[in-house]
Order: structure tokens, then C-alpha cells, then sequence
């Protein structure tokens, strides 16, 4: 009778107990993060646009299937991000329904003298 050779598994580092494992945790074995406190509302800024705000109105444009507003603008950004333009000359508004809402596109057109 013929006895084969049986295989020595070596233990995987991923498995529990393996030395090379040691010092890791599983994401429940974590500490909880600290409470980053209350969240502050965004920060809504309505100005003359920078040479990088032209760029994001363009592609918010773009994306929102619009033409570009005419110069000169003004736009409405939220915490940084371009969400809405509006041609001074025109009057056309180019907005992003789902971060500028009434307020932002209220607060352009009162900037813009319209």
C-alpha cells in the first residue's frame, strides 16, 4: 500500500494568529472616529469670475447641454465649485438645478442688476 505524500500547508499572513497579520485590524476592531462636530451650511459665493471659474462654467454648461453665457458674467459658487452663471449682457442663466437652488440663482440676479 502506497501512502502519498501529504502537502505542508503553509498558513496564509491573512489568516488570524499569523505573525506577519500582527498589528492589523478588522474595520469593527477600529476605534470610532471622533465627531467632527456640527455640519455648517455651504458657503454660497456670488462674484466675477476668476480665469478657473470661466473654465467650470464652460463645462457646467457643457454638461447641462447649454451655450456658455455671453460676457461679461457673474457666478455663483458653492463652497468653491462654479453652480450657476449669468450673462450681465443677455441675462441668460446657466444653473445646476441640484446645488444652486432659488436662493443662489436670486442672490445672482440681484448682484447682476436684474
Amino acid at each position: 500500500m502506497s501512502t502519498t505524500p501529504r502537502i505542508q500547508q503553509h498558513p496564509s499572513p491573512l489568516r488570524r494568529g499569523h505573525p506577519e497579520r500582527a498589528g492589523r485590524t478588522r474595520r469593527h476592531d477600529r476605534a470610532p472616529q471622533p465627531d467632527r462636530g456640527p455640519t455648517h451650511p455651504p458657503e454660497v459665493a456670488v462674484r466675477a469670475p476668476t480665469a478657473m471659474d470661466q473654465v467650470e462654467l464652460r463645462d457646467l454648461a457643457h454638461r447641462l447641454g447649454e451655450t456658455v453665457p455671453a460676457q461679461p458674467v457673474v457666478v455663483a459658487a458653492v463652497d468653491g465649485r462654479v453652480v450657476a452663471g449669468l450673462s450681465v449682457a443677455t441675462g441668460v442663466v446657466v444653473f445646476d438645478a441640484r446645488d444652486a437652488g432659488p436662493d443662489v440663482r436670486a442672490e445672482l440676479h440681484r448682484l447682476a442688476g436684474r
